[in-house]
């Protein structure tokens, strides 16, 4: 929605209410187990505007689901279990366009993702998790009107675990500090471009503590 020329706002909702599924085994009379499931999702959005040139935006976005699982067959190992999920995500965004050549941009991003899991039947294998991760991303852009394009960014992860009970497998990929350096380069045609980028990535107190690599790639469009 509009509130005026150069400020906008967006707002979403969806709500699953929970829907329970019964599953059966053909192998025996006791098999299978029932779930149920819901969801919810909230999420808004506001950008302005206040010159041609300049933008700044900020969202929100949060996702938080609840499900149960009742085994059938109490002679069966697997446990019962109840599983919460929860992302929120909270986002800021700016870029500064002084010409059309080339713009700067900025982006901030604060993230907690948490995940409770309870087994009845086996305590010590329950999961209660806790991740906040923050993020910052600089990145300048040019362009000139023979096609050539280039791009290069900053970016930096911190995450911390407040609270951890058990094993969450996206701790495994966001070890403490870590620092991403990108450098694209390309050409536009007029029906296709082709782009080639390379990365450096430090990553504190893991071995080694960095990596290079670089790749290419050609995309084309025909109209």
């Amino acid at each position: 929605m509009n509130l005026t020329d150069n400020l906008r706002i967006e707002a979403y909702a969806m709500l699953m209410p929970t829907a329970r599924l019964d599953i059966s085994s053909r192998k025996g009379e006791h098999g299978g187990f029932t779930l149920g499931e819901s969801a919810r999702y909230l999420g808004g959005l506001i950008e302005w505007t206040p010159t041609k040139r300049l933008l700044f935006a900020g969202s929100i976005t949060e996702v938080d689901t609840d499900s149960d699982r009742i085994i059938k067959n109490t002679l069966r190992t697997n446990p019962n279990q109840e599983l919460l999920e929860m992302t929120r995500e909270i986002t800021s965004f700016t870029i500064f366009r002084p010409n059309r050549h080339w713009s700067f941009s900025a982006t901030a991003v604060k993230k907690t993702m948490m995940e409770k899991r309870t087994l009845h039947q086996a305590s010590t294998s329950n999961v209660d998790y806790l991740l906040k991760i923050k993020m910052g991303k600089l990145a300048v852009a040019y362009s000139n009107p023979n096609g050539f394009i280039t791009r290069t960014s900053l970016l930096h992860s911190n995450s911390e675990v407040p609270k951890g009970v058990g094993e969450m497998n996206v701790t495994n990929y966001l070890a403490g500090k870590f620092y991403r350096f990108l450098l694209n380069l390309g050409w536009e045609f007029d029906n296709s471009s082709i782009s080639i980028g390379s990365a450096y990535d430090y990553q504190s107190g893991q071995t080694p503590s960095w990596i290079w690599g670089t790749a290419s790639g050609q995309f084309s469009m025909y109209w």
